[in-house]
């Protein structure tokens, strides 16, 4: 690519550009990476948290299943977690049992593998870049209905990451999507969502990031003087001149986005894509990541999430996070994996320790108190440390480790690590006990200190309850036919009884509120033969616990059989597995919602994220 032309075009663009307001890009100079740093795990703590039990994220899953789920997992690994983290293992094991049938979705599933595993998973990988190969006549649809250039980005991207692995991509595909984005251009250099339409910010950025990315395939295949290269090259030059008097980190009233604000996330993702890949310092003679990381510091909201008035948080929380961490540079732009260190920080503990890793986790001392070390330093080894017999490494009651020390001499600079091994995630308190030999003159000889204990944690590993939710989708034998729900009454359409027997975890039905008698009822269009039920109580995703009220009591009525009554477990996070005493056909299923304990933002509506039935050999 002419990347002098393009720095030319860059360094004088500001000539016609508006100037930010002062409030909106805060300070000048640039924002400090410990900032940065700061909003991106804030990001990221926010999508593992809500995460659905099924490992999905929740954002349209009803039209792209797997497509935010694909995107989330994506981001939180470029965020910094490591693939063996939990929420990266769950998300991946849902995308593992579903298939693949829209762009976006398809695309989204290719970032997550090609960043988690590209070795394990490349033959679902393939199978994957086949999809859009086949799909891609130069531009992409849904792949039905009309094709667009948000889907055509979306494509472009999937194929690109597929590129870089050494998948098979056959050569023809990058001349159609380079010819198809050259006629896509308007004659002042922005680009429309489809052809001839009003250009936007948003697709502009995607219409340039696709050029660039063609570019980068045609000269990685040492073809970069044919007439496509030159005509992409100047297809990049003529939207770069069109963001000169168009560059606005706010999206422009069009129909769509009358707002302002609805795809301020997903032109910000777009535009790092150009100016990493142009690549540019400046666009429009902005420092166009410095702005984005002031706009971005500025929006996100207290939990951790960006979002617009839209309620797309989990979707804009991905796109604000990859545009911090730089996904689209040449190196990976990833914040160092398992960067995470926990150390005491009490002043009154009687030492220091540290935990760090992942897999396994490693703990140390990294220093005593000094009070303690001018109090049971021998005599003539001032400077020297303790003298130490043992060193034990405890969670609660339980011992991790016990690391032997030599009494018969100082301890010197010895720090006495040891691996810590959990049999899953979760929270844990590491405390340190060692046992010292005390100078002589005190009337004990030997005297034990402990640290405060320090707060950590586990973030690898899968609970049984994690590994059982992962497996129930493919188990589930509802999916094997077509399920009709009636209900006594449903809070809105987003809770509407159909969502209780779709296969996700991401809506389910819930009840009106005045509901003083909620059922539901599900009648199979083809009986199934299971003996295991599995209820899950309604909930709003991870950062609103408890909002929904839950049933204690759930009356069940299999065909005409007698009416049964089982005790819900009430945490919303697990299922309540229910064995039936045998092996039966099933053709309806009715639940009957009994002592309903009050929801935080919903006294009175409660209801089921699924009902899921499955055939379990040997079921107690």
């Amino acid at each position: 690519m002419n990347r002098f032309l393009i720095s030319l075009i860059c360094l004088f663009g500001f000539l016609s550009q508006p100037a930010f307001a002062q409030d909106e890009l805060g300070a000048s100079g640039p924002v400090p990476q410990g900032a940065i740093d700061s909003a991106i795990d804030r990001g990221v703590d926010f999508l593992v948290k809500d995460q659905d039990l099924d490992g999905s994220w929740r954002f349209h899953t009803d039209v792209h299943r797997t497509g935010v789920t694909g995107l989330a997992v994506y981001t939180i690994l470029k965020g910094g977690l490591s693939k063996n983290h939990q929420a990266v293992q769950r998300g991946l094991g849902f995308l593992n049992v579903c298939e693949a049938k829209t762009t976006y979705e398809t695309a989204c599933m290719i970032l997550a593998y090609s960043e988690a595993d590209p070795v394990r998973y490349r033959d679902r990988l393939q199978e994957l870049t086949d999809l859009l190969v086949e799909w891609c006549n130069g531009e992409w649809a849904y792949p039905h209905g009309a094709r667009d250039l948000s889907n055509t980005h979306y494509g472009t991207m999937g194929l690109r990451h597929a590129r870089k692995l050494g998948l098979k991509i056959p050569a023809k595909i990058w001349k159609r999507i380079g010819k198809a984005i050259v006629r896509y251009q308007l004659s002042e250099g922005g680009f429309p969502y489809r052809p001839n339409g009003k250009p936007t910010q948003s697709m502009t950025a995607a219409g340039v990031g696709v050029a660039c990315m063609v570019l980068e395939a045609i000269e990685d295949s040492g073809f970069s003087s044919n007439e496509l290269y030159r005509d992409l090259d100047q297809v990049v030059r003529e939207g770069l001149v069109w963001f000169d008097s168009n560059y606005n980190l706010h999206e422009v009233p069009w129909p769509g986005n009358l707002t302002e604000v609805r795809w301020n996330f997903y032109f910000l993702y777009a535009l790092q894509r150009v100016g990493m890949l142009a690549p540019v310092d400046k666009i429009a003679g902005h420092d166009w990541y410095q702005d984005g990381v002031r706009f971005l510091i500025k929006k996100q909201k207290d939990r951790g999430n960006w979002g617009t008035a839209n309620g797309d948080g989990q979707a804009d929380t991905c796109l604000a996070i990859l545009f911090l961490v730089r996904a689209s540079g040449p190196s990976t732009g990833s914040k160092v994996a398992g960067k995470r260190v926990f150390r005491t920080e009490d002043p009154e503990s009687d030492m220091t320790i540290v935990v760090a890793g992942e897999k396994p986790m490693r703990v140390w001392i990294e220093s005593f108190d000094e009070l303690i070390l001018d109090s049971y330093e021998w005599p003539g080894e001032e400077g020297k440390g303790l003298r130490i017999h043992s060193v034990q490494y405890w969670h609660g009651d339980s011992l991790l480790a016990e690391v032997s020390g030599d009494p018969s001499q100082p301890a010197g600079n010895e720090r006495y690590p040891a691996r810590l091994l959990f049999n899953g995630p979760g929270p844990r308190e590491i405390t340190a006990v060692v046992r010292i030999n005390l100078p002589e003159g005190n009337e004990a000889e030997e005297l034990e200190l402990r640290s405060t204990p320090l707060p950590i944690e586990v973030t690898i590993g899968l609970l049984p309850w994690m590994r059982e939710a992962i497996a129930d989708h493919s188990k589930n034998l509802l999916r094997n036919t077509k399920v009709s729900c009636s209900a006594s009454s449903s809070l809105s359409k987003h809770w509407d009884k159909q969502r209780v027997s779709d296969g996700l975890m991401g809506r389910g039905w819930v009840c009106a509120e005045d509901d003083s008698a909620p059922e539901i009822t599900l009648d199979l269009d083809k009986a199934q033969r299971g003996n295991v039920l599995l209820l899950t109580h309604a909930s709003e995703a991870g950062h609103d616990p408890d909002a929904f009220a839950r049933a204690r009591l759930v009356e069940i009525r299999i065909n005409k059989m007698k009416p049964f009554q089982v005790e819900m477990n009430l945490d919303e996070g697990r299922k309540t597995r229910i064995v039936l005493k045998r092996m039966q056909k099933i053709r309806r299923i009715r639940f009957r919602l009994i002592d309903l304990v009050p929801g935080k933002s919903h006294k009175g509506a409660g209801g089921f994220m699924e009902v899921e039935l499955q055939m379990v050999k040997g079921a107690r």
